[in-house]
């Protein structure tokens, strides 16, 4: 019994040792720690100057951009293209002896007219100019850009863009049946005074009495002449312009500052055509009528002369400006958490291509009734009298080259290239929606030193001869063409977005 429990704890205590003598089981391999989480925007938001795609987001490359415009631009200078005034006031009668009658007898004409002015000059009417500019107002628009860096470091990049201020099309005019009296106003070049070119006027009237002096402090009616002028009519002033530019530039970020700044420098391309176009259409009746006193013995004693003309008038004055300059410039960001403050100046020097195109044309139509007349002397005076012939009506009409500031002394196409500076600034505020998504909002201002604009190639001085239908050559040879330049600027507000990637 001892010898079998002796037995079993021996057994029992020769298993524990060999357990004990077995070797130790391998480690459980250790389970990495999981990483920390990165830190709230609050956290990592520090004020620091960058442009995007900043050097700490190494997944942002490239970038695009797009931004409405609403811009203002500067008025298109232009002479008074349209005036106006109230109706014609008599100022007369108007005595005239041709020749001055002497105290004692003799036999002389005397002519009594009841005269009328044609304009008086007033302000614009209807929808015209105000004769300093034409106002284009605001204007919208779009600027795009698309950029990259060439390598990983972000230090050289290549950025492109292209804005356009959309096509404005502009047009004045007034349309008289006779009252207001309107008119173009222009310069005599034969006197060197101010005329007006009359689109409507009402009916005017000048009557002419004349007598015989048969003895001093006598006379006698031979015949009343009466002449009358009527026009109406209408006229349109149309202005358009066009806006739009493009640049090409590589972007350079210097390890200064700690990369706070770009650098800019490459080619800007900027054009700017404009158009003025002045038309006109009159129609315009004038009358002669004789009355012959019946102590003749007439059996017509009437004259009637009378015509009715259409003419139509058009002129056009184009221009068109393109800019090719090597540009410089430097733009950088301070940001506070999502928000950003983006300033940027460029400026391009180079040359000013400066074309202008002249043209003008008009048209007229005139049905004329005459009556047919005979000269006869009674007491040795000259008298005409009609012959009791039926009237005749003849019609008339043509076309010229020219139209009212547009004349073949100045009609062509002219061009020069000028020396010319563009500089550009902007100054945005933006706002960080997503990790790659931005949006923004801001104020730029272009400028551009010497353009050719319509309203400034036109000479005011006029030859009238050459207003006749059908015109009439010869001196003076007005008006002239001579290139004028002038500034140029458009500025406004910009509603954008960026995206990085």
């Amino acid at each position: 019994m001892r010898k079998g429990l002796l037995g079993s704890i021996t057994a029992l205590l020769g298993g524990a040792g060999l357990t004990f003598a077995q070797a130790p089981a391998p480690p459980l391999p250790a389970t990495p720690l999981a990483p920390a989480p990165p830190a709230s925007a609050a956290e990592s938001a520090h004020p620091e100057l960058c442009v995007p795609p900043c050097a700490e987001d190494p997944g942002a490359r490239f970038w695009v951009g797009a931004d409405y415009l609403l811009w203002w631009t500067k008025g298109s200078p232009t002479p008074p293209l349209l005036i106006t005034g109230p109706a014609p006031l008599p100022t007369g009668p108007i005595i005239t002896t041709v020749p001055p009658p002497p105290d004692t007898g003799f036999v002389a004409l005397r002519t009594i007219t009841g005269a009328f002015t044609s304009l008086t000059p007033g302000a614009s009417t209807g929808n015209v100019p105000s004769g300093n500019s034409i106002e284009d107002g605001v204007r919208t628009g779009g600027r795009f850009v698309v950029g990259g860096w060439l390598d990983p470091e972000r230090t050289i990049g290549l950025e492109g863009s292209y804005f356009f201020l959309a096509s404005r099309s502009m047009a004045f005019g007034t349309n008289s049946n006779g009252s207001p009296t309107v008119a173009i106003p222009y310069l005599n070049a034969s006197t060197g005074q101010e005329a007006g070119y009359t689109i409507a006027q009402p009916l005017t009237t000048i009557s002419s009495v004349f007598d015989v002096n048969s003895g001093p402090g006598v006379f006698v009616n031979l015949n009343v002449t009466t002449s009358t002028d009527a026009s109406s009519g209408k006229a349109v002033v149309i202005s358009t312009s066009r806006l739009q530019g493009s640049e090409a530039n590589g972007v350079w970020s210097p390890d200064v500052l700690g990369k706070h700044l770009q650098l800019l420098a490459g080619f800007r391309y900027a054009q700017l055509d404009e158009g003025l176009g002045i038309a006109s259409s009159v129609s315009h009746f004038h009358s002669d009528t004789t009355l012959i006193q019946p102590a003749f013995g007439l059996d017509n004693n009437l004259i009637d002369n009378h015509s009715t003309s259409l003419t139509t008038r058009w002129d056009q004055f184009d221009t068109h400006n393109n800019f090719y300059g090597a540009q410089v410039g430097a733009r950088g960001e301070y940001t506070w958490g999502r928000l950003s403050v983006l300033a940027g100046a460029k400026v391009a020097l180079g040359t000013m291509n400066e074309s202008v195109d002249i043209r003008g044309l008009s048209s007229f139509s005139t049905t004329t009734t005459v009556t047919p007349t005979d000269g006869i002397l009674i007491a040795g005076i000259p008298l005409t009298i009609p012959t009791g012939a039926p009237a005749v009506t003849t019609t008339t009409s043509g076309h010229s080259v020219g139209g009212l500031f547009a004349q073949p002394t100045n009609i062509g196409h002219y061009s020069r290239n000028v020396f010319a500076v563009v500089p550009e600034g902007n100054l945005k505020v933006g706002y960080q929606i997503s990790e790659r998504l931005r949006a923004t909002v801001g104020y730029s201002f272009f400028y551009m030193s010497d353009v050719a604009r319509p309203g400034e190639q036109i000479d005011r001085a006029i030859n009238p001869g050459l207003l006749a239908t059908p015109p009439l050559n010869g001196p003076p040879a007005r008006p002239l063409f001579h290139i004028k330049s002038t500034d140029y600027w458009a500025q406004g507000v910009d509603f954008g977005l960026e995206f990085r990637f």
